[in-house]
């Protein structure tokens, strides 16, 4: 049985700015920088872009369905069948990508800090709490949600800003030196993700008033890309040309400021707030699974689709991806796969509803 809990629209988009950028900006100053060179700001505004545009198609989906998940919704306008076999075709890919934010978050720790702990370890360590976060439902999601938006908000701001004195913008030139096919080229790991914002669709039937969400998400998009912004031309403007070699440029950025600065050891505070935003992503992924398989059929006991979901994510993690280096090589080419799920299906679904819609409207 699906909970009657709600939270605010603020609280979803906190966790909207809080969770997309969150593991984005440990690797993807070196991706962006690797195809788009000095032209990186092209890639992240073009993403942006598109990001407005289907935010766009998406909020006006989930107001011509008012307290109905994307697969409820897919059941109203399809069909119970074809419903129930995109409900399972969504709960395959969060199962997936849920998986990879986890090994994502095994692979950096254990090649940074934790060099012969098992990434089994720290897998097991992280998905039991967010197994509690779910069961006790939405309402407690979005007020952990506000509390780490918080704390990341801050960190990265500060980390911003004590690396003003070591900016080099000479590393930021030439401008506009690259062939569209590189920005374009840049764009393929940025659009991955550009198209987690595929969770409001589930989170919106649980938000208590989405009169107003299509400014609010349109707002919360610019403001994650003026994240990735400024933290990717942060990152380049110290590191030039070297920063398509670092493995995690970000982390490598908060050392530099520790040994620059009188602030000492950023890269463990960046380390603790990080866990915190994962911790809250892998939450927040667990839960759409979870609500993707109450569509699909509901049963009274929600623990049990939450448990059975968290030990497939867990061996999926486990089994998908041996190495950091295969996990980005495997990770980038699957983008076109992502953009049709987390895009183009929701915006097909949108047009077929509208386009009934319109032919029901007719015949009265």
């Amino acid at each position: 049985m699906i909970n009657n809990g709600k939270i605010s629209l603020n609280q979803l988009c906190l966790i909207l700015i809080t969770i997309i950028p969150s593991t984005s900006m440990l690797f993807l100053a070196a991706s962006i920088y690797k195809k788009a060179k000095q032209d990186y700001w092209i890639s992240i505004l073009i993403i942006g872009i598109a990001m407005i545009l289907y935010s766009l198609f998406f909020t006006k989906l989930v107001k011509m369905y008012p307290g109905k998940n994307f697969i409820d919704i897919c059941k109203s306008v399809l069909g119970n069948k074809i419903g129930i076999l995109l409900g399972i075709i969504y709960l395959t890919f969060f199962l997936h990508t849920t998986s990879s934010v986890l090994r994502e978050f095994g692979f950096f720790l254990n090649e940074t800090i934790y060099y012969e702990t098992p990434t089994l370890f720290f897998s097991v360590g992280i998905l039991i709490p967010c197994i509690y976060v779910v069961y006790k439902d939405i309402e407690v999601l979005g007020r952990v949600g506000e509390f780490i938006f918080i704390v990341f908000i801050i960190t990265i701001s500060l980390i911003v800003i004590i690396s003003i004195p070591s900016i080099e913008l000479n590393t930021l030139l030439p401008l506009l030196s690259q062939k569209p096919s590189s920005i374009i080229e840049g764009t393929y790991g940025l659009s991955i993700w550009g198209g987690q914002l595929l969770i409001l669709l589930i989170l919106s039937s649980k938000v208590n008033d989405i009169e107003n969400i299509t400014k609010s998400i349109i707002n919360s998009v610019i403001i994650i890309v003026i994240i990735i912004l400024v933290i990717t031309t942060t990152i380049i403007s110290i590191f030039g040309c070297t920063t398509e070699l670092l493995t995690f440029p970000f982390i490598s950025l908060a050392k530099y400021v520790s040994t620059e600065n009188i602030l000492q050891r950023m890269d463990t505070i960046i380390l603790i707030v990080w866990i915190s935003s994962i911790f809250l992503k892998l939450s927040v992924y667990l839960y759409c699974a979870t609500q993707i398989a109450l569509s699909i059929k509901q049963i009274k006991n929600k623990i049990i689709y939450t448990v059975s979901i968290s030990i497939m994510i867990l061996i999926l993690a486990q089994t998908l991806w041996s190495n950091s280096i295969e996990f980005k090589s495997i990770l980038v080419p699957e983008s076109p796969i992502y953009a049709v799920i987390q895009v183009l299906i929701p915006i097909i679904i949108y047009l077929i509803a509208k386009f009934k819609n319109r032919t029901k409207a007719n015949k009265i």
